[in-house]
């Protein structure tokens, strides 16, 4: 009995074999290209994800956090395939890309023609295709986007295809991903992404940010980069990359604000100046030209916060946004706040906005010796004027400013 079976499973094995072979591509009209290239790389990719499903999200093999040596390989194959057959099927039908939500159809099509499909419910393994996403940008629409979403151990592993039309063809021209990682932390995880309209001369960019992975905590790792389509699509200049501590507990970033030569973007981080604060806005800006990208207001959503982004600051740069009559004192003060080890806790006290034409405000911070004991306190203020978008500070010292009718007390 055990015999008889073991023939049949074989038997039916080698059919359904012989009839992934032999399905047909899916078309869509005139095909200029063969369907080889695709029928090849499905192969493929049904042969590395059947490797993938061997390798559980939760191993004992490796500790936890650490991506199982033979699996990284495998995902880095299943992402180049993903963008091959994508590529492919542009390729045989630029038509497609008038119609990213067909062009996605028949990419899953062509994928469960290879017996895959999308994990809708809870991977079990890596490299399980959680989700593939194509559009046109709303502000470029000569490009379009595709975003494979694939499963790791606590997240999931995004990647960013980008195609750009000239003439009558969309090649590939930018990837933006992660590759060969030996943690989940280095994964592209919780990605987004925009793309700028051109400018005058026809340039566009592209800033991603993504969440590094992880099984614990509310704070993680976000990366922010911003891409320019180069000769290689594998290696596309890179104009800006920074990473910030990020606080993840129940915060939806509102997403990008892109304009020619410009982004913005906001997301929470801690308040170095009052720990009892938590957490804050961090208002990413940047105004993007030729090859430089230059961080410019806002900085924050608040005084406070600008207080923390401006001690943070190098002088040379906090500088800037101190008005001229408080160069001196408040260039005392900041040496003592960016220092690495401050030597003391701080807190802030009173928050007050003053009255005006002009939009101010006080703020105290309140300075204890990290010795404890209680000796030593003392309290600094700052006046912080805001014009438009940008905080500056107006008067730094040990003593309040004079002249703030108070309007209302913040804090």
């Amino acid at each position: 009995m055990r015999l008889a079976r073991t023939i049949a499973l074989i038997l039916l094995l080698m059919a359904a074999a012989i009839l992934v072979l032999q399905k047909p591509a899916f078309r869509t009209g005139p095909q200029p290209e063969s369907p080889q290239p695709v029928c090849d790389s499905l192969d493929e990719l049904a042969r590395i994800q059947s490797l993938l499903s061997e390798i559980p999200l939760e191993t004992e093999s490796v500790e936890p956090g650490e991506v199982p040596l033979h699996a990284a390989a495998y995902l880095t194959r299943t992402k180049m395939l993903v963008r091959t057959l994508v590529a492919s099927l542009l390729r045989a039908d630029p038509g497609l890309a008038e119609g990213p939500d067909v062009l996605r159809t028949l990419t899953v099509a062509h994928l469960a023609s290879a017996g895959l499909g999308l994990v809708r419910d809870t991977p079990r393994h890596y490299g399980d295709l959680r989700e593939i996403s194509l559009q046109r940008s709303p502000l470029n629409p000569d490009v379009l986007t595709a975003a494979l979403d694939i499963a790791i151990e606590c997240g999931q592993d995004s990647s960013l295809f980008v195609f750009e039309r000239r003439q009558a063809a969309w090649p590939l021209v930018a990837v933006a991903e992660s590759n060969g990682y030996g943690k989940i932390s280095e994964a592209q995880g919780s990605l987004q992404f925009g793309v700028s309209p051109r400018n005058a001369d026809g340039t566009y960019f592209v800033v991603t940010n993504d969440i590094s992975p992880w099984c614990t905590s509310a704070w993680q790792l976000g990366r922010t980069r911003v891409l320019v389509p180069a000769n290689d699509p594998e290696k596309p200049s890179e104009l800006l990359f920074r990473s910030d501590s990020v606080f993840m507990g129940d915060v939806d970033s509102p997403g990008f604000f892109l304009s020619p030569g410009a982004f913005s973007f906001t997301f929470r981080v801690s308040q170095s100046l009052d720990s009892g604060m938590h957490n804050r806005d961090r208002i990413l800006s940047y105004r993007i030209k030729r090859s430089l990208a230059e961080r410019v207001p806002p900085f924050a959503s608040d005084p406070a916060g600008f207080l923390d982004e401006w001690a943070g600051f190098p002088w040379e740069q906090a500088s800037r946004f101190t008005l001229p009559p408080a160069q001196e004192s408040a260039q005392n003060l900041h040496r003592r706040l960016h220092q690495a080890e401050r030597g003391f806790f701080s807190e802030f006290g009173a928050i007050e906005r003053c009255t005006g034409e002009e939009e101010r405000w006080h703020l105290r911070l309140d300075l204890e010796p990290d010795t404890g004991g209680g000796n030593g306190k003392e309290a600094l203020f700052f006046e912080v004027s805001k014009n438009g978008d940008a905080y500056a500070v107006a008067a730094a010292g040990p003593e309040p400013s004079p002249g703030c009718t108070v309007l209302e007390k913040v804090r």
